[in-house]
């Protein structure tokens, strides 16, 4: 078989469709079916049952599938080490990571790394929390920028860096915190979670990891929120928190890239074990990290050290 072939079959399991993945991959319905037609007498095995809208996958085409991938992946890999043997020429990584992430991470990551490595092409893909390893899953994307914590098996992670997940409140909210005050950390006061328990609070929507931290410090604080506002968007909370309409948990280094006219009051949480948000590359297990890739996650760590 040839590997075009892995690549159509591939291309129609994703999209479900002859007529969508012929228009993707650039050539005709009819060539395609016949490639896959002929695959499948090769085989002896229907790959596809045609008798479903959408078309879906037989048991065949599942253990197909499943070792097309992986096939796919190797070849990636030995393509990867040609490029590093080749010195890092016209080499290209593909980077996954969050719209809110990219905005903070990569703007002081990738100048530092084009300066050293003018010759590697980075590709961004942008998606989810959850969409992004399922990209690394997929082996469509050499690593992605996430935090902690992962829900997929079969990934890995370095740890790039660590911020601190504060408490913001508006400028002009009369929180009485006069006895949670201890002492300053890293230039903010420190309050008992426990004080806020009647506060309205803004959280991240269930299954965001941020959101997952917030769970685990109400979780060791014995307390659930009473009235709560969710969002998708950490500077949606934080922009809410503010302006007044809430109590909202935010991460150290949104602070830093917000106008001083639009920040809020932060507090560092008290005895706040879970109460860090760990930056983390992610790879598929027993992936081989090209040169390029390892030197761009160096460069990173080094960044925000």
């Amino acid at each position: 078989m040839e590997f075009r072939e892995f690549i159509y079959i591939l291309k129609v399991a994703e999209e479900k469709s002859f007529s969508t993945a012929a228009k993707k991959l650039f050539i005709t319905q009819p060539s395609l079916s016949q490639y896959i037609i002929r695959v499948e007498e090769n085989l002896g095995v229907r790959l596809f049952d045609r008798s479903s809208v959408p078309i879906t996958l037989t048991y065949a085409g599942e253990q197909f599938i499943e070792m097309a991938r992986d096939i796919l992946n190797l070849r990636q890999q030995l393509q990867k080490r040609m490029d590093d043997i080749a010195n890092l020429k016209n080499e290209r990584i593909t980077i996954g990571i969050s719209q809110y992430r990219g905005k903070y991470f990569l703007p002081k990551v990738l100048p530092a790394f084009q300066e050293s490595y003018p010759g590697v092409e980075v590709v961004i893909r942008e998606d989810s929390a959850l969409g992004l390893e399922n990209l690394v899953h997929m082996g469509e994307v050499d690593f992605s920028i996430q935090i902690l914590p992962i829900r997929s098996k079969g990934i890995k992670y370095t740890v790039i860096c660590e911020e601190d997940y504060l408490i913001a409140v508006s400028p002009q909210h009369a929180i009485n915190v006069s006895s949670s005050i201890d002492k300053k950390i890293s230039s903010y006061p420190v309050i008992n979670l426990s004080d806020l328990q009647d506060e309205k609070f803004i959280l991240l929507k269930p299954g965001f990891p941020g959101r997952t931290i917030a769970d685990r410090i109400f979780e060791r604080e014995g307390f659930y929120p009473k009235s709560i506002l969710e969002t998708r968007s950490l500077e949606t909370a934080h922009a809410l928190a503010a302006s007044g309409f809430g109590v909202a948990f935010v991460s150290e280094i949104l602070i830093t890239y917000c106008a001083p006219q639009l920040r809020a009051k932060y507090f560092f949480i008290k005895n706040c074990s879970p109460g860090q948000v760990v930056l983390i590359a992610t790879y598929k297990e027993n992936a081989y990290l090209s040169k390029a890739t390892l030197a761009f996650l160096e460069i990173a760590k080094q960044v925000f050290k």
